[in-house]
């Protein structure tokens, strides 16, 4: 709602930010031969990272949410899996990604500051403040819920109560090692561990898609 409302108040600049986006998305005219390739590259890697970063989508994590919900019916958990992608994903980034480039913060701002700074721009101090607050529940959010996904894993590998305990040790570790490492660091660390989540998990959906076949 912080987002649309920055959208509604410089919407006369609506359709200049549509057309960035869209151009920095394809526009290659200043690129050639290999350098373009290389771009090309660069921006799809960056783009599937941070989409898997944002969604989860093909990682195998969200499955263990909602294989413990109340509703034990596969097909309204299949729907609501793919409709947390699409609302996260397409809706919330698309917002957020306009909030951001209609203000003009893509430009003098990085990181999670562009956002802060455009909400500022529209609602001052209390644009500020809601953005910190959101993150940090963000954040707070994910850090149970990996927590959750990683003691299921651990205990159906390793069957005993010590492992989960080694386990949750070291993960409260990673928490404040990932607090004060560079944030470009992190990303990449991050962006290596989810990829090889994500490799056996497509493996498996294959086999086993093959297999139901």
């Amino acid at each position: 709602f912080f987002c649309i409302g920055v959208i509604i108040m410089n919407r006369s600049n609506f359709l200049y930010a549509v057309q960035e986006i869209l151009t920095s998305a394809f526009d290659f005219k200043s690129a050639s031969g290999g350098i373009c390739g290389f771009a090309v590259s660069s921006a799809m890697r960056e783009g599937f990272s941070k989409g898997l970063f944002t969604n989860e989508a093909g990682m195998g994590s969200s499955p263990i949410v909602h294989a413990s919900a109340d509703d034990t019916t596969p097909e309204k958990q299949g729907l609501y899996g793919m409709a947390e992608v699409f609302l996260d994903t397409t809706v919330m980034c698309s917002i957020t990604g306009l909030a951001i480039v209609i203000s003009d913060e893509h430009i003098s701002s990085n990181g999670a500051l562009m956002l802060q700074n455009a909400l500022v721009s529209s609602f001052s101090e209390i644009g500020g403040i809601f953005c910190t607050v959101a993150i940090f529940m963000f954040a707070a959010c994910s850090i149970v819920t990996w927590s959750h996904y990683g003691t299921e894993a651990v205990s159906f590998l390793c069957k005993s109560k010590s492992s989960v305990i080694i386990y949750r040790t070291f993960f409260c570790v990673m928490i404040v090692f990932g607090a004060v490492t560079d944030i470009s660091n992190l990303f990449c660390i991050s962006d290596i561990l989810n990829g090889l989540m994500v490799l056996p998990n497509i493996i498996t959906v294959v086999l086993l898609f093959n297999a139901n076949s």
